[in-house]
């Protein structure tokens, strides 16, 4: 602390005392306070530590590797987090994590994925992480059936019935067998399918 007995301490020592002390990264606050012993003021120092992560884990993951969800996460070994178990939806630390893995899944279209994190105690300065991820069902394409039905149109006074091909509506469609299907998939896929018969009218 660079306090001695019998030091008189101004309010610019106090502060520079409090300052090294927060500067530290050791602890979440610190408070002084004097206490009458004899003759003397007894110094009291109360402080209270930070707790620091040990191990994050993650669970249920399916779509993603642990690896890519490793690069997402915001929360690692070391960082100080100050959240009581049973009280980790009310930390900005652990939503800016959520929110961080849930741009992730919502990016590839899988919008219904939950996230609970839990914190649990070590000891009184140490805790883990455990980010649990519910996928849910994931549809998967077992068999892929496209036809086009042809239409009819009128080109210079005449009916015509345009066909397309089974390799172009492939193309379009862009999914292949055992792949997961999503939302925006399905949106995009619709999307692509509309321009295009737009374009052949």
């Amino acid at each position: 602390t660079g306090s001695k007995p019998g030091q008189v301490l101004g309010e610019q020592a106090v502060a520079r005392l409090l300052g090294r002390l927060e500067g530290t990264g050791f602890f979440r606050s610190v408070a002084l306070t004097c206490t009458p012993k004899g003759e003397e003021l007894a110094l009291v120092i109360e402080v209270k530590p930070h707790r620091f992560v040990r191990r994050v884990s993650i669970k249920g993951n399916q779509f993603f590797r642990e690896t890519e969800l490793a690069k997402r996460v915001t929360v690692h070994s070391g960082d100080p987090l100050d959240v009581e178990p049973g009280q980790e939806a009310d930390d900005e630390t652990v939503q800016r994590l959520i929110d961080s893995l849930k741009a992730l899944y919502h990016r590839e279209g899988l919008e219904d994925v939950r996230f609970l994190v839990k914190v649990e105690l070590v000891n009184e300065t140490t805790v883990d992480v455990t980010v649990d991820i519910e996928e849910g069902e994931r549809d998967r394409v077992r068999k892929l059936d496209i036809q086009h039905v042809t239409g009819r149109g009128i080109t210079d006074g005449e009916l015509i019935c345009p066909t397309v091909s089974k390799r172009k509506l492939v193309e379009l469609v862009q999914l292949g067998i055992g792949e997961v299907v999503t939302e925006r998939q399905l949106r995009e896929m619709k999307r692509r399918l509309k321009k295009f018969f737009q374009s052949i009218g």
